[in-house]
């Protein structure tokens, strides 16, 4: 299993600074369905600079994703931490946090959809909306809105006709 906060230090050291624990704490975060990592700043008052203090990382992933895939994770939210502190602003993907993840030897320059892991259904999303007919899933939510309180009143935009049945994963 990866050890998160060493990677997190040799990613700082590839870019060139040292990881200091007591300003950018790291976090697990088992509510991160979607979410692979993230980045958090505040805005230094007294400087009217972004400076990163936590990093987190989602359970989920960390539990069912690859070596490789979770290494390029931890980079790639390092990047946004070493771009907010060069720059003390938040570059989001743009040019110069591109290319601090080259910097850093990081191939995941974009948003995490870039990494494919595996995890049921069932763990994300808390109804499915299956067609009756062709077994095609038509639909995944997080909450039970229009689709999910009134299935007969929507069809699958395969078959047309059939009506969607909806199951409740948890």
């Amino acid at each position: 299993m990866i050890n998160v906060e060493e990677e997190v230090k040799k990613a700082f050291e590839k870019g060139g600074y040292v990881y200091d624990s007591t300003k950018i704490s790291i976090k697990f975060n088992s509510r991160l369905k979607k979410t692979l990592g993230r980045c958090h700043y505040r805005i230094n008052v007294t400087t009217k600079r972004a400076e990163p203090y936590k990093l987190d990382f989602s359970t989920l992933f960390l539990n069912t994703g690859s070596d490789l895939d979770i290494i390029e994770v931890i980079r790639h939210e390092v990047a946004h931490a070493l771009v907010c502190i060069e720059t003390g602003e938040n570059h989001g993907h743009d040019e110069y946090f591109k290319r601090m993840c080259k910097r850093l030897e990081t191939s995941k320059d974009q948003t995490s959809s870039q990494i494919n892991y595996k995890v049921p259904i069932q763990q994300i999303f808390k109804y499915t909306g299956i067609c009756t007919n062709c077994g095609m899933v038509v639909g995944q939510w997080h909450r039970a809105g229009n689709v999910v309180k009134y299935p007969h009143l929507y069809n699958c935009g395969k078959c047309k006709t059939a009506t969607i049945k909806i199951t409740q994963n948890f």
